[in-house]
């Protein structure tokens, strides 16, 4: 428990100094900002990242899509944590079964300081519905998934027609904290 606690306080100290220590170029440096300093990297918003998946691979009964985010700004910004993630019936449909269950494996999730064009990637992990007694899973199609990354609540939908479980709690994607790739 004490470990867990050491993980956590040190992952909130690196927070800050990911959201205190700009990563810029040397030349966007030596342009102060008003305070007479830099100015700190923001959350990555959701329009200012492109949002991709693929492609897919499987083992096991489980297919894992890796997601991608690219800073598309001109500066750098902060993602940390778990994107949110669900099955949708499309564009702007209805979401089936629970959103993606965060990982669980330590070490606990860094902050990740995206330069303009760099990216990060989770990884979606897919149990197929067919590993489930139909009537327990009560298998339907969906059109793709919505996507957020942490910190938004701004969500895009990536097509991905797949047929999942429409039982709450049974065959629930899992998502991986993301890493810089």
């Amino acid at each position: 428990m004490i470990t867990m606690l050491k993980r956590m306080v040190g992952a909130a100290g690196i927070l800050a100094m990911a959201l205190a220590v700009p990563a810029v170029p040397a030349a966007a440096a030596a342009a102060p900002n008003n305070a007479g300093g830099h100015p700190a990297p923001r959350w990555c918003a959701t329009h200012r990242l492109d949002i991709t998946a693929g492609p897919e691979d499987g083992a096991a009964g489980t297919l894992y899509l890796p997601l991608s985010f690219a800073n598309t700004s001109s500066g750098p910004c902060v993602l940390y944590g778990y994107p949110r993630v669900a099955y949708v019936t499309g564009p702007h449909g209805s979401q089936v079964n629970d959103e993606a269950t965060p990982g669980t494996a330590l070490p606990l999730p860094l902050p990740l300081v995206l330069a303009p064009g760099a990216r990060a990637v989770a990884t979606l992990s897919m149990p197929q519905a067919q590993n489930y007694d139909p009537e327990t899973c009560q298998p339907v199609q969906v059109g793709g998934i919505r996507v957020a990354p942490p910190n938004n609540r701004v969500a895009v939908f990536i097509s991905y027609p797949t047929t999942v479980c429409s039982v709450s709690g049974v065959g629930v994607p899992g998502i991986t904290s993301l890493e810089l790739g």
